[in-house]
C-alpha cells in the first residue's frame, strides 16, 4: 500500500510541482517581456496615429530641390571639400523607387582624405542639406597598388525624396 501512495505522490509532484517550478524559473519572465513589448508597440502605434492626425504629410521641404540625380550635391559641397582637402573619388546616383508621385533617389559617394576632414565634410553635408539623408557611412583604408600609400576612404550612401517629374 505504501508503494501505491508513493507513486501517486510522485505523479502529483510531476503534474503540479514541475509546471509551477518551470513557470517560476523560466516562463514568467518571458511572458512578462512579451506583454511589455505588446504594450509598448500599441503605445507607439497610438502615438504615430496621433502625430499623423496633428499634421498632414508635407514633403515640400524635402522635395524642393533634387541634389542627387544630376550631381548638384557635389557642386554645392565643392568648396567645403576643397577647404577640408577631401577628394571625391566617385559618385554614383540612381533612382531607387517611384511611387505615388514621389521618387526616392540614392547616391553612393566615395570620398578620400584624412579622418577629421572626412568627418567634418560629412557633418557639413548633414547640416547644410537636411533633405539629403545619410543612411550608411563606411570608413576603410585603401591602397591603389602595392607601393602606393594607404588612403582613408569614406563610402557614404545618401538618399533624397523628390516629386516625380511629369
Amino acid at each position: 500500500m505504501d508503494k501505491k501512495y508513493t507513486a501517486i505522490g510522485k505523479l502529483g509532484a510531476l503534474i503540479f510541482v514541475v509546471p509551477v517550478v518551470v513557470w517560476g524559473f523560466s516562463l514568467r519572465k518571458t511572458v512578462d517581456l512579451w506583454h511589455n513589448y505588446v504594450s509598448v508597440r500599441e503605445r507607439l502605434e497610438q502615438m504615430q496615429v496621433e502625430e499623423w492626425g496633428q499634421r498632414s504629410p508635407d514633403f515640400s521641404d524635402t522635395c524642393r530641390e533634387l541634389l542627387l540625380p544630376d550631381g548638384r550635391l557635389l557642386e554645392k559641397m565643392a568648396t567645403d571639400f576643397r577647404k577640408e582637402k577631401v577628394v571625391v573619388v566617385g559618385f554614383t546616383p540612381f533612382l531607387s523607387q517611384e511611387e505615388s508621385g514621389f521618387t526616392l533617389h540614392t547616391g553612393e559617394l566615395l570620398l578620400s582624405g584624412g579622418y577629421i576632414s572626412l568627418v567634418r565634410s560629412v557633418y557639413e553635408l548633414e547640416k547644410r542639406f537636411s533633405a539629403v539623408k545619410i543612411i550608411s557611412a563606411d570608413f576603410r583604408l585603401y591602397r591603389e597598388n602595392r607601393n602606393a600609400p594607404l588612403q582613408l576612404r569614406a563610402n557614404l550612401t545618401v538618399m533624397q525624396w523628390g516629386k516625380k517629374d511629369k
